[in-house]
């Protein structure tokens, strides 16, 4: 019995050491989460019509989003780098542009809808009101990424949204 227990515990301290050491070095999931303005963030789809977070690369193009939907209601975290080159901390200090594809500057989103009252409000990064999304694993042979981010933005009537302790980890489509 004395053998047993020692097994177990050597057993178990090899694999909880190690488990730190490969914590950024290993694709762990699919998720999207974070907090706007303190309040936890989830991504689902009440209509199951397709996935709740996305990721895209086009060419130099990165686009990582979570949406959540229900019947009424729907909202949306998204984050646009333009130039894309990896692992490493990118500034987030534009507006989105035209489409999901289509912008000029790195930016993070935050879109809100109510379905019923068919109110919106679009709210975006700015030179003052800025963030940062830091990649930290890349695999371009499997397609996965994974990193942090946060940001602050502005809607165009001054509304503030504070986007804090976001995380992803997904598999990205290429175009």
């Amino acid at each position: 019995m004395k053998t047993f227990n020692i097994l177990f515990i050597l057993f178990a301290l090899c694999f909880s050491s190690c488990e730190d050491l490969l914590s950024d070095l290993t694709f762990k999931s699919t998720n999207f989460n974070c907090k706007v303005n303190g309040k936890q963030f989830n991504p689902k789809n009440s209509d199951f019509k397709g996935s709740p977070t996305f990721a895209y690369k086009k060419g130099k193009i990165l686009v990582v989003k979570g949406t959540r939907s229900t019947s009424g209601f729907y909202e949306q975290v998204a984050i646009g780098i333009n130039s894309f080159s990896g692992k490493k901390t990118y500034s987030l200090y534009g507006p989105a542009g035209k489409s999901a594809i289509e912008f000029d500057d790195n930016h993070g989103y935050y879109y809100i809808e109510d379905r019923i009252s068919g109110s919106e409000i679009t709210a975006n990064t700015n030179t003052i009101n800025r963030g940062k999304l830091v990649v930290t694993y890349h695999d371009p042979s499997n397609k996965k990424i994974a990193g942090t981010f946060e940001f602050t933005a502005v809607s165009a009537t001054g509304k503030i949204y504070h986007i804090t302790d976001g995380h992803f980890d997904l598999t990205y489509v290429s175009y």
